[in-house]
């Protein structure tokens, strides 16, 4: 008896190459401040379970999401369960990992934290030790995108700002870091994180995937706030 000839393999549709990467069971760190790709904030007084996890985190070299809270949300709720990321969080965020510990006596309780990369939530969770995680869809990293000319002036205000917060010991950088006064993705990102806006503002400048389009509305903001003039 002739053996039957085996069918072939069933062919799966590969998945488009361009299809976003996600992250599933990211730890996130709520915070009122938004932090951007490239951003650095220092978190003072952090709580000892907090700083915990952070620091495991910083141990394994895994990142969290830095997530801002919506107004009036209740993050006291006993769980765990799944919850729609609208109803507790704004739907965009940043990948973050722990840069610095904090030294000498003033600093003994603070972390540096430094933004990767943006994500979109897709859904969140909190677990029984009251830590929230979240399955997340990275967008694209900012490409280099030249500054354009009529744009050209807020670049300026933040070489000369940030040559200002040097001299008085004010700068939220080390000497060493990258500073790209030619890229408008990273000049956009630098304004839109001192700019006095709320959150939700902020969130939806860090939602424009286009650099140059972004560093758009933050100069329009600059100059309606009077902070930059003829950006």
């Amino acid at each position: 008896m002739t053996p039957a000839t085996p069918s072939p393999p069933p062919c799966w549709p590969e998945p488009p190459l361009n299809a976003p990467l996600t992250l599933t069971n990211v730890p996130l760190l709520p915070l009122a401040s938004v932090v951007f790709p490239g951003g650095r904030l220092t978190l003072r007084a952090v709580a000892a379970p907090t700083r915990h996890w952070l620091e495991r985190c910083a141990a394994a070299g895994a990142p969290f999401g830095v997530v801002t809270p919506r107004r009036g949300s209740d993050e006291t709720e006993p769980l765990p369960t799944v919850t729609p990321p609208a109803a507790r969080f704004h739907d965009f965020g940043t990948l973050a990992a722990l840069t610095d510990a904090g030294v000498g006596e003033a600093a003994a309780s603070a972390l540096q934290i430094l933004g990767r990369q943006v994500f979109r939530l897709r859904d969140c969770r909190m677990l029984r030790s009251g830590l929230w995680v979240a399955d997340v869809e990275l967008l694209n990293p900012d490409r280099p995108t030249a500054i354009p000319a009529d744009l050209a002036a807020s670049a300026q205000a933040l070489r000369q700002l940030h040559a200002n917060l040097r001299l008085r010991g004010e700068s939220p950088w080390p000497p060493d870091a990258p500073r790209r006064y030619e890229d408008a993705g990273w000049v956009a990102n630098r304004w839109a994180e001192m700019l006095p806006a709320p959150p939700s503002i902020k969130l939806q400048l860090m939602a424009i995937e286009d650099p140059a389009l972004r560093l758009q509305w933050v100069a329009d903001l600059l100059e309606k706030t009077g902070i930059v003039r003829g950006s």
